[in-house]
């Protein structure tokens, strides 16, 4: 429910408590976004009148304020939450970067004479305790210090995240988001720029999705709030106008950030394309990658529609074994003679006690899909290969399996099984260029011109999404498998799909099928 002066309440302390730094510590006026998001965070409360945010994610453009605002967030938190040995961090992933919200926290409370009261700042140790209870503080913590396991966060201030990349970074993260859970009403609010690119920044860019996901409706998680201020795709980066959205506390949109300052750079941008890719970034929130996106979610779409008489159509499997501990597909691709199309029919796996620690790690609803029959468990914390099998040993009792394709390196046991028990033809096909790159051109052309009918299964609709591709120069291509560690990207049916194409893309139908029977 949502709790008006709960939201109210914060409102008022940054209008009425806390000073801008930004301004000569004049009173913070807050912009509609900022209102926006401490509403949302704030205002909506359980039956208990507890915080159901737990977890926010912030991008937006440099200098449009997100220090000064996370900083005004830290201090709510410590002062006005009334949470007993309140702890609250700025964190980062080394000190000085840790210390940017901090010191601005610091800077607000000098200005304020109801902070002063209520709070005492020892610069030596970069800490703020409540006076009336020293067990509650602020204080800095950093990747390239110490991992404090016996943390107990109530706010944590997650800054610059496209930046948390060591492992290092992502034990630090672990240990603050763990540390966090026995606390009735903790907050985790992430904010950064948009990263240097998808590899470069996994963790950022998994929370850059998942919070797209949630405003697109295409993910839920009531504990999660993200706000993503970026141009879309196919804006024109050197339009004014399209800058609002990715900066908006434009003077534009009755901001302090001055639009004459981003035409500036951008006009050395235009003149020195070494600039471009930074004003991309950081003035208009695009992510940079060395990577492609693959199959555009439209055309994929397009192809969607009811799949129809597989019974009597030769049939070419695709599998993708991937780790017995995460997501494995099986896809079954049915050329039509008749008009040339093909048809999908995939199928998915997961361990059952992984499914809800891999929705957790990847913000992705597995549950769901196991509720919904997209994903078959099997028992115990590892994919059990005998229930592949199984089905395989159906596919071939319904259908005319012409072959099985496979990658070597996880299923070569299983290839050997099913040739020996079930008589089928399995092919390896490594995940190289040149075993990939003309079934995932394939795939390619047949999805442009409408010819490959899947049945938006939204598993495989996903992994479809999370494919990019990598070209050797050399015009070939082949899928980037996602760092399982870091990523929250699957693409194993994706996978599967152009295994599959790389035997059925060599389907020749007999002349009986396309001519049928002469009798002389």
């Amino acid at each position: 429910m949502f709790d008006r002066a709960k939201a109210n309440r914060i409102c008022n302390f940054f209008e009425e408590t806390l000073k801008h730094p930004s301004g000569g510590m004049t009173t913070f006026h807050l912009l509609p976004w900022q209102e926006r998001i401490l509403r949302k965070i704030f205002g909506n409360v359980d039956e208990r009148g507890r915080r159901i945010i737990r977890r926010a994610y912030l991008e937006v453009g440099k200098k449009n304020g997100k220090s000064e605002f996370a900083a005004g967030i830290a201090l709510y938190c410590l002062v006005e939450d009334h949470e007993p040995a309140c702890e609250v961090y700025s964190a980062a992933t080394v000190k000085k970067q840790a210390a940017i919200v901090f010191n601005t926290a610091a800077a607000m409370v000098r200005a304020s004479p109801y902070l002063r009261r209520k709070l005492k700042v020892v610069r030596s140790t970069r800490r703020i305790y409540k006076r009336d209870d020293p067990s509650s503080f602020y204080a800095v913590i950093s990747a390239d210090g110490d991992a404090e396991d016996g943390i107990n966060p109530h706010c944590v201030i997650i800054d610059e995240l496209h930046r948390w990349k060591t492992a290092k970074a992502r034990e630090l993260y672990e240990v603050l988001v763990k540390g966090s859970i026995a606390r009735p009403q903790p907050l985790i609010f992430q904010i950064t720029t948009a990263g240097s690119g998808e590899q470069d920044s996994p963790l950022c860019w998994r929370e850059h999705l998942f919070a797209l996901g949630c405003r697109s409706g295409e993910f839920t998680d009531p504990n999660f709030y993200g706000e993503v201020f970026a141009l879309d795709p196919g804006d024109d980066w050197t339009d004014p106008k399209m800058w609002e959205k990715a900066n908006p506390s434009l003077d534009t949109l009755g901001g302090f950030l001055e639009i004459d300052k981003l035409k500036a750079e951008c006009n050395e941008a235009v003149q020195q394309p070494s600039r471009q890719p930074a004003f991309k970034r950081f003035r208009c929130g695009l992510w940079l990658s060395m990577d492609e996106d693959w199959m555009p979610p439209d055309v994929w779409a397009r192809n969607s529609g009811t799949t129809r008489g597989l019974i009597e159509r030769p049939c070419y499997v695709g599998l993708d074994l991937s780790e017995t501990t995460d997501l494995t597909s099986l896809v079954l691709l049915f050329p039509d003679s008749s008009d040339d199309t093909f048809d999908v029919l995939p199928f998915f796996w997961m361990a059952r006690e992984r499914v809800y620690k891999r929705e957790m790690a990847d913000r992705v609803p597995y549950r769901t899909w196991v509720e919904q029959k997209k994903i078959e468990v099997t028992d115990g914390d590892v994919i059990d290969l005998r229930t592949i099998k199984r089905k395989i040993q159906w596919a071939a009792e319904c259908f005319s399996i012409q072959e099985v394709a496979f990658d070597p390196h996880h299923a070569l046991q299983l290839s050997i099984e099913l040739n020996e028990e079930l008589g089928l033809k399995c092919i390896p096909v490594p995940q190289r260029y040149t075993h990939m790159s003309e079934p995932m051109k394939k795939v390619m052309e047949l999805a442009l011109q409408g010819r490959l009918r899947h049945d938006n299964h939204p598993v495989l609709n996903w992994n479809m999404k999370c494919v990019r591709a990598r070209n050797d120069g050399n015009d070939n291509i082949r899928p980037i498998k996602p760092d399982r560690a870091m990523s929250g990207k699957r693409i194993d049916g994706a996978v599967a799909l152009i295994l599959a194409a790389s035997r059925a893309m060599f389907y020749t139908p007999s002349v009986y099928e396309t001519q049928g029977l002469t009798i002389l």
